[in-house]
């Protein structure tokens, strides 16, 4: 908090997973901060419970066309309803973002 941030990502794979510990101690500060809860949607709100401002939904994107979509698809149950648990101040998404990450080439054939 003293570099100036004003959100941070909890991922899962971290050790340091209390996402309510982190709102308390953030909000201690008087400042507003935004939270990320990235537990690949294992963490998720009720409409009572939220301690972070968004939430992923799904697992890591890979380079495949079908993961996109299953990625994607993992939204409807938050997002749909007369009562979403996708909301301002608690919004959900999929993780989405796959960045030049090339097929492996295959290993050339030795000279012979």
């Amino acid at each position: 908090m003293t570099f100036g941030f004003d959100s941070v990502k909890i991922d899962n794979c971290g050790m340091f997973k209390d996402l309510e510990r982190y709102q308390r101690v953030m909000n201690a500060t008087g400042r507003y901060f935004n939270i990320e809860n990235c537990h690949w949607g294992e963490t998720v709100p009720t409409h009572d419970w939220c301690p972070f401002s968004f939430y992923r939904t799904s697992g890591d994107i890979n380079n495949q066309w079908d993961r996109m979509f299953a990625n994607l698809q993992t939204l409807y149950k938050f997002t749909t309803g007369q009562d979403p648990l996708s909301r301002p101040g608690c919004w959900a998404y999929a993780d989405m973002l796959e960045v030049i990450v090339p097929e492996p080439e295959p290993e050339p054939e030795p000279e012979p």
